[in-house]
């Protein structure tokens, strides 16, 4: 699954990719847990990959893939080891992507990483910016993706195939 993530976000051709795998590979994402669901070793990976496999099936909005490469397997970046002084969730994995690693996102990327959580705990940002971002398809999809992926897993066999069929 390391190398099918590896993959993926080198496709997309951002500036930086390099430096985000290194950055992925010390700090641990390939073995990170989650906090709440799937808490075993690799984790945080395989349920990433479970969320890009949701977004790609599901594509109604005809989001760009390179979007949802990056918003779906780096929206829980922040599981990795260190970088615990950048407080909230969604920020930490904002930050570790576009100020640590230097991979740009656009707006909306950025938004739906931030917020994917609904946000309750982003408290240093204005209400406005979340109303605005839960418009977005981009956040609208993630967010179900995430939540489908806390629930139902998939077999990283499984997940593997179907997106390699997709892509």
């Amino acid at each position: 699954m390391k190398s099918l993530v590896e993959k993926l976000l080198i496709q997309t051709n951002r500036n930086n990719i390099q430096s985000l795998l290194q950055l992925m590979e010390l700090h641990g994402y390939y073995t990170a847990r989650c906090s709440r669901h799937h808490r075993f070793v690799g984790g945080s990976m395989q349920h990433s990959l479970e969320v890009l496999l949701y977004a790609l099936e599901n594509n109604t909005y005809n989001i760009p893939t390179d979007s949802l490469i990056l918003t779906c397997l780096l929206h829980d970046l922040c599981n990795i080891h260190g970088f615990h002084e950048i407080r909230r969730h969604g920020s930490r994995s904002v930050r570790l992507i576009t100020q640590i690693a230097g991979v740009p996102l656009t707006t909306e990327e950025s938004s739906a990483i931030l917020w994917h959580m609904h946000g309750s705990h982003e408290i240093d940002k204005l209400p406005d910016d979340f109303a605005q971002t839960t418009q977005s398809p981009l956040w609208k999809l993630l967010r179900k993706a995430d939540g489908y992926s806390a629930k139902y897993s998939s077999t990283p066999f499984e997940i593997t195939q179907r997106i390699n069929q997709l892509l």
